[in-house]
């Protein structure tokens, strides 16, 4: 999965399971994907492409892990 799509999945799942938790946005907030702002949509796919980042190395095999310290 690309940053971006996981940035997607993340933001519509979370604003459909907001109401389950008690939580809901502000509806001033509360967009679909494609109207939140571009800074935000940023934000998130870099967020998310950090995270990717974070999962592939924790789920490399220890002799795929480099150490560059």
């Amino acid at each position: 999965m690309k940053a971006d799509q996981l940035a997607r999945l993340f933001h519509e799942t979370y604003e459909r399971l907001a109401p389950d938790f008690g939580y809901r946005t502000r509806e001033a907030s509360a967009k679909p994907w494609h109207e939140v702002p571009e800074q935000n949509r940023a934000l998130m796919v870099a967020t998310c492409a950090e995270v990717l980042v974070a999962m592939d190395q924790a789920n490399a095999p220890k002799s795929e892990i480099r150490d560059d310290s």
